[in-house]
């Protein structure tokens, strides 16, 4: 769009035949002070452009990380939830045998206890009370 105002700015510049004089000159400095601030806006607008990409280009950067750290965390707590998940069921598997383990134990009290109460007579044989 400069280019055309540039262009513009040429021709009207090298227009002098017209007999207007002042107003003309006046016209003429308007309009390259018009131009010199379009210019102006046009290189501003370039820096920021530029200033932008390169954010731009930092935030892609930045994304790219994140992106990869949180594919890394993702594997971390995968691999965590299995050891946790391994460990609950080597718990359970103990607690299991523990409480076996006792009921065990307690199976083998309740069945030495009316043993313990049992009088042993030596010397009769067995199925003597029968004929008694």
């Amino acid at each position: 769009m400069s280019k055309n105002l540039r262009y513009r700015k040429l021709t009207v510049l090298d227009n002098d035949d017209n007999p207007a004089g002042s107003g003309m000159d006046e016209l003429k400095t308007l309009i390259n002070n018009l131009l010199e601030k379009i210019d102006k806006l046009d290189t501003d607008n370039k820096s920021r452009h530029d200033a932008l990409l390169a954010r731009f280009a930092q935030l892609e950067t930045t994304t790219t990380q994140l992106r990869t750290e949180v594919n890394e965390l993702k594997t971390s707590l995968d691999f965590t939830n299995h050891q946790v998940d391994t460990v609950k069921s080597s718990l359970e598997d103990k607690a299991d045998h523990a409480q076996v383990k006792n009921v065990e134990k307690r199976l083998n009290d309740l069945e030495k206890q009316p043993k313990r109460n049992n009088i042993v007579i030596w010397n009769i044989p067995e199925g003597a009370e029968k004929e008694s």
